[in-house]
């Protein structure tokens, strides 16, 4: 990361890094209450998460690894990303999925979505993890700057 100096604050960084994702929050179950995975009964009927970033009305930047069997009770964490965000005074949106393995699925059941502009400007230091949430999920987001 480059360090920001006070004259920079002023203007937009050129890009910004996304470092890593922390979904604190997302729903135990689908809005019908049935269990995400539901396999004769299995044990194994938890969300298999996975995200996928875009720009409002693109295809996707990035779509993540799966995370198996997540369980909503607990934080599930992507570290160790480099997802450059070129334009960050752009909204972005972001989705959790839940993964099933089906023919014709696509991304799957979706948990929960939200929109965000990465960069806002801030006359102090700007954060180094944004907090973003709604009604469905909330998340952290690790970033880095590029001035």
């Amino acid at each position: 990361m480059i360090s920001c100096s006070k004259e920079n604050k002023l203007n937009q960084p050129k890009n910004m890094t996304i470092t890593g994702v922390k979904l604190t929050k997302f729903p135990p179950t689908k809005p019908n209450g049935n269990r995400w995975d539901y396999w004769n009964n299995s044990p194994r009927d938890r969300a298999d998460l996975q995200f996928v970033i875009s720009t409002n009305n693109s295809a996707a930047l990035f779509v993540s690894s799966i995370i198996e069997d997540a369980n909503a009770a607990n934080i599930q964490t992507w570290g160790n990303l480099h997802i450059v965000i070129e334009e960050p005074n752009q909204e972005h949106k972001l989705v959790f999925y839940d993964i099933d393995d089906l023919p014709g699925n696509g991304y799957g059941n979706k948990v929960g979505e939200i929109k965000f502009t990465p960069y806002t400007y801030t006359p102090n230091e700007p954060p180094t993890f944004l907090a973003i949430g709604n009604n469905k999920i909330d998340l952290l987001i690790d970033v880095e700057y590029n001035w």
